[in-house]
C-alpha cells in the first residue's frame, strides 16, 4: 500500500480549486453582467464536467460588460444647467 505525504490533499486542492473556478475568474476579471451566473452554473454543476465546460464557454464568449455608473447614459450631465 503506498503512503502519501500529509500535505498531498493540499497540494492537489490548491491545484484543482484555481482549475475549476477558472470560468467565475475569467468572467469576474472581464467584468461580465452575468458573472453572477457564470459562478452559479460554475458552483453547482462543475462536477458534471459539460456544467463546467459550459461556465467556461459563456465566460470567454460573453461580451456584455458592466457599465460603470458614471458611463451609464442616464447618470450622463447634459449641457442644460439650471442657474
Amino acid at each position: 500500500m503506498t503512503h502519501y505525504p500529509f500535505f498531498m490533499p493540499t497540494i492537489v486542492s490548491l491545484v484543482a480549486i484555481p482549475i475549476i473556478m477558472a470560468p467565475s475568474i475569467i468572467a469576474a476579471s472581464k467584468r461580465l453582467e452575468v458573472t453572477l451566473w457564470v459562478l452559479l452554473l460554475n458552483a453547482t454543476l462543475w462536477w458534471t464536467g459539460i456544467g463546467w465546460i459550459s461556465a467556461l464557454v459563456w465566460a470567454l464568449l460573453e461580451k456584455r460588460q458592466l457599465q460603470r455608473i458614471d458611463e451609464h447614459p442616464v447618470y450622463q450631465r447634459t449641457s442644460d444647467t439650471v442657474a
